[in-house]
């Protein structure tokens, strides 16, 4: 076994996409949080109304046999989705070292607004009874033309794939790579 589990949850498949990268290159074991209900208008609510969750599908892999847990999902409108909550809830006191790593819509430059990550990485942190948790953003703007890095709409659809993961988010994820299999 790995001392690396990586756990993911993905809608569009680019938080699939880095967790598998992340689980390829770090040679570790990957699972998939599946929500018992999933149905997005219902997991959005849920997630800025954490009393509606029903909670995740049980894990083939449980985190209190790793040493560290890399935690890949996206950020919904500024908003700490609910599978990912429950999974730190449920998990978060049986893990050494917790990395969140979220491929979101949101840019540096819009981190701190009301849709941004920044949030997002304080509730994570102020709600974890983890004391080691570390978070970095993969902003899909990245991986989008010069041009339409601030259409949003761009951005919200763009999809990770071998052919665009490349110069600076290929960049950046190699940098939180290093730092996870370094800590």
């Amino acid at each position: 076994m790995s001392e690396i589990l990586i756990a993911f949850f993905s809608s569009t498949g680019n938080n699939r996409y880095i967790a598998n990268r992340f689980a390829k290159e770090l040679q570790c074991d990957i699972e998939e949080i599946k929500p018992r209900f999933d149905f997005h208008v219902y997991l959005f609510v849920a997630s800025r109304y954490p009393w509606l969750y029903l909670g995740n599908n049980p894990l083939m892999h449980l985190p209190a046999g790793y040493r560290k847990v890399v935690l890949c999902g996206p950020i919904w409108m500024g908003s700490y989705l609910a599978p990912l909550r429950s999974f730190v809830i449920n998990y978060g006191g049986d893990i050494n070292q917790l990395y969140f790593v979220t491929c979101c819509g949101s840019s540096e430059e819009n981190s701190k607004s009301k849709y941004g990550y920044e949030s997002v990485f304080s509730e994570l942190k102020n709600t974890s009874t983890n004391r080691s948790i570390q978070c970095y953003p993969l902003s899909m703007s990245l991986v989008v033309p010069d041009a339409q890095k601030d259409d949003n709409e761009t951005i919200m659809k763009a999809r990770l794939s071998d052919e665009n993961f490349s110069g600076e988010m290929l960049n950046r994820f190699n940098e939180i790579k290093k730092r996870i299999a370094s800590d």
